[in-house]
Formats: C-alpha cells, sequence, structure tokens
C-alpha cells in the first residue's frame, strides 16, 4: 500500500528529529529482526568536543533470540552441579536464559540517530555488532549560553512496519577534560565473593544483587563533583540487564559498560566465572586513549588480579591516573609482598586498600 500524503509528511518532520517512534519512512531501510527476535543496546561512550563540526558515536548491540532449547538448559545447569529442582529457582531460570538465547548473525540493525536513519555492522556470531558513526552537530556549537552541552544521546531501532516494540540504546557524552572512574562490579560495587565457588555460584544465579555497602554514596558524591563512570568488567555480556538493574536500584551512577563475550558452545559453563588477565587492559587502555587530559580514578578488589592490572595500567599511563583503591577482600595488608609487585613504580600515595566504603569517603578527585 503506498502511503498518503499525512503519512509522507509526518515521516519527513520525524527525520529531521530524532525519530521518536519506531515507524520507518517510505524507501528507508529498517532492521530486519523477527517477532521472535530482539536486539540489546549496550551504554557506550563517546568523547565531547563542544567546538567540533562533527562527533564520533559508537554503537553496540546484541541481537538474539530468546527461546531457549531444554536440553541445552539441562546441560547447563548440570554443568554448574544443579539439579532438576534447583533450576527450577525463579532467579536462576530468569539469568541462566540469557546465556541460552540463540544469538543471531548477519541481522541488519537500523536506527534513528542524529536526524537520520543509520545502519550497523551485521552482527556477527555472537550476536553482537558494534559501529561508529560520525554525527553532524549543525546549528549554534554545542557548549554555547544558549545550548549546554549534552551528557547523553539517545538513539533506538527502526522496526518493521507494525513492530511496536522499543529498543532503545545511550552513548555517555564525555568532555576532552575532567575526572573518570573506572570501576570493577564483583566485590567492588556488587557482593558475589568470587573466592568461594558455591557463594559466587548463588550470588550470580539465585540471589538478587546486593550491593558493597556505602559504595554507592561515594559513587553519586564523586558524580554530583563532575565524574564520568565506565564499568569494566570480567563478567559476561548475558549479566548486563540484571547488572544494570542492579545499578539503578543501587543508586550508583550511570555509565559505559565494557564486559566480555562468552558463548556456553564454544566453552564450559564455569569458565564464565573465569576473568582472565588480558581483558581488563584491552578494555581500559583505549578509554585512557580517548580521554589523554582526563584524570582517572581505579577502583577494584583484591580478590582477582585488579591490583596487578590496574598497577600495569598505571606504570604505563603514569600521568593520567590520579588514585587507585582496592577494596581488600583477601586479608593482604597494604604492606603485603603481593601489592609491592603489583604497584612497583606506582608513587604510594597514589593507590590505597581499603576494607570499608568509610575508609575513602573523604577522596575527592
Amino acid at each position: 500500500m503506498q502511503p498518503n500524503s499525512t503519512q509522507l509528511l509526518v515521516c519527513l518532520t520525524i527525520s529531521s528529529a530524532l525519530m521518536t517512534h519506531n515507524r520507518a519512512c517510505a524507501d528507508e531501510p529498517v532492521s530486519n529482526l523477527k517477532r521472535d527476535e530482539v536486539v540489546e543496546f549496550f551504554p557506550t561512550y563517546s568523547p565531547f568536543h563542544p567546538a567540533a563540526a562533527e562527533q564520533t558515536l559508537t554503537i553496540h548491540g546484541w541481537v538474539y533470540e530468546p527461546a531457549t532449547n531444554s536440553t541445552t538448559a539441562r546441560l547447563f545447569w548440570s554443568a554448574l552441579g544443579l539439579d532438576a529442582q534447583q533450576a527450577k529457582n525463579r532467579v536462576f531460570q530468569e539469568r541462566a536464559n540469557r546465556f541460552l538465547v540463540d544469538s543471531e548473525r548477519g541481522k541488519r540493525i537500523v536506527v534513528a540517530i542524529g536526524g537520520k536513519n543509520r545502519t550497523l555492522a551485521l552482527s556477527e556470531a555472537n550476536g553482537h555488532t558494534q559501529t561508529t558513526f560520525q554525527i553532524p552537530t549543525g546549528g549554534e556549537p554545542p557548549g554555547s549560553s544558549r545550548r549546554p552541552p549534552p551528557t547523553t544521546f539517545d538513539y533506538h531501532a527502526i522496526l518493521p512496519p507494525g513492530d511496536t516494540r522499543k529498543f532503545a540504546g545511550r552513548v555517555h557524552f564525555i568532555p576532552p577534560t575532567g575526572v573518570s572512574v573506572v570501576s570493577d562490579i564483583d566485590d567492588t560495587i556488587k557482593i558475589s565473593e568470587v573466592r568461594d565457588k558455591q557463594a559466587l555460584l548463588n550470588n550470580t544465579f539465585f540471589k538478587e544483587f546486593e550491593p558493597v555497602p556505602g559504595m554507592a554514596k561515594i559513587y553519586q558524591q564523586w558524580a554530583k563533583e563532575g565524574a564520568a563512570f565506565h564499568y569494566v568488567s570480567g563478567s559476561p555480556w548475558q549479566l548486563f540487564a540484571p547488572l544494570e538493574a542492579f545499578r539503578e536500584k543501587s543508586g550508583f551512577p550511570a555509565g559505559s559498560y565494557h564486559m566480555r563475550n562468552f558463548r556456553f558452545k564454544d566453552s564450559s559453563a564455569w569458565s564464565l566465572f573465569t576473568s582472565p588477565t588480558d581483558y581488563k587492559p584491552r578494555a581500559i587502555e583505549p578509554i585512557l586513549k580517548a580521554f589523554p587530559k582526563r584524570r582517572f580514578i581505579f577502583v577494584g578488589d583484591s580478590g582477582e588480579k585488579d591490583p596487578e592490572v590496574y598497577g600495569g595500567v598505571a606504570r604505563r599511563f603514569p600521568d593520567q591516573i590520579a588514585k587507585i583503591f582496592i577494596r581488600d577482600v583477601t586479608g593482604e595488608a597494604a604492606d603485603a609482598p603481593r601489592y609491592a609487585e603489583a604497584f612497583q613504580d606506582v608513587p604510594r600515595d597514589r593507590w590505597q586498600i581499603f576494607r570499608h566504603a568509610g575508609e575513602i569517603a573523604a577522596f575527592r578527585p
């Protein structure tokens, strides 16, 4: 059916803005999502340069079919050492099902961004798609007295006609100067007990996520003072949605997410709990390189390799690291040989071991 003149006028009006709903205009591409497929967008960041004619935006999404296979589900919970009764737990099913979805390869996702529809790179075998765009600033320069600089940029997927679902994402704009916080999640802001295998399983799949006492208040104070946040975790992307719900409920500031890829079909179930030491530097260093004039605070814990990772990064980027905070969950004093090695050549006043959030509450970025 050909669109009438009213419909075309509506389409043109929407296209000139950011398109606040999912209808596609005539002859414009749309996402080729089926009704049983979804796209989940992850929060990203973008360096924001007020005087630039264009801004760079990176969009990262995951395309999958939520339907699960009972045989695969049985293999998954059996590999974790669970029985059929335990696998019926509501929280377990909600979280485990995200590891059992069918990731969709070769999907075309179209988003409304920067006043037009833009097509992302086709999704890969793991269902992920990541694309960087240049969008024009347009009009008066951002940051002028009449137009304050934005802190976020929202977008959404353009779906086929008749599909009224909404899949939206957000980019965090970060200026070239200021303070940024790179934060771990497990045992840093969320109680995970990574050193206890059974406790880690329970905290990941069976219990509502619990915040580390006092940490949200400190992060809120840093946010009020202008800090930007990047959550860099060894947890897999499948846990993003429950972790984001936890972040919001617990009062931690919004920020970009940097997690690791995991597919049950390619790995053992227990390997999702491993946090390879080479992953975090690969995630952190591009952030530092994107903001050479910003000062960084690193926050992690002693349960795995945060001291070693952060110490190594601090040696490579000595002028950008303002402070490193390590939450003690292993009972090691600050003068332990481990920390002497991890923070070799890092000035002693640049790092601190703490057990309770109150010990770092007085720090101001």
